[in-house]
């Protein structure tokens, strides 16, 4: 799936050079794509492109990396499996498979997919995100950290913010 960015459908065991990419600020992979943020905020992705990127509609893989075009200015990016976020002017904006509406964006139906970077209601102070299997969490500018998404049920309370519920809804100020 073009995963390592060379634009070969072959296994790589081997460390392989970007080709294209001029120095970047930070490097995520997830499980069949993989994105580089620029200094400049600009975010270029290969692989996979089931979430899109790119903004050109197309599902295809891309075996070199491509410019998103949707998002203004990324100051932080965050992906796993089939989504990704990402922090914008203080906003969080998320996309991908929400199978448990983990994402807290809104989808017509539980395991919908959000094709377009989408902001979770009521964060406009985010400075960095980051994502866990079907949870995130996303730190304010005054240093707190706030998850939401699938809890695991009330088994194991996967979120970190001491609730029993099987889902915490909305960016929840973790305890500690």
């Amino acid at each position: 799936h073009a995963q390592a960015g060379t634009r070969r459908r072959v296994r790589q065991a081997r460390a392989t050079a970007f080709r294209g990419l001029r120095p970047y600020d930070e490097l995520v992979l997830a499980e069949d794509f993989g994105c580089a943020r620029g200094s400049a905020g600009d975010l270029r992705c290969w692989g996979s492109n089931l979430l899109t990127i790119g903004g050109d509609g197309a599902v295809a893989f891309h075996p070199a990396p491509v410019l998103e075009t949707r998002l203004a200015r990324v100051e932080a990016f965050a992906a796993i499996k089939e989504e990704a976020c990402a922090v914008s002017d203080g906003r969080v904006l998320c996309w991908g498979v929400n199978r448990r509406q983990q994402l807290h964006v809104p989808t017509p139906e539980m395991g919908g997919v959000v094709l377009v970077p989408t902001a979770v209601p009521g964060v406009s102070d985010a400075t960095n995100v980051v994502m866990g299997y079907q949870a995130q969490c996303l730190r304010r500018r005054d240093g707190s950290w706030a998850c939401w998404g699938w809890n695991r049920g009330s088994l194991y309370g996967a979120v970190g913010v001491g609730s029993t519920a099987s889902q915490v809804e909305a960016p929840t100020r973790l305890p500690w």
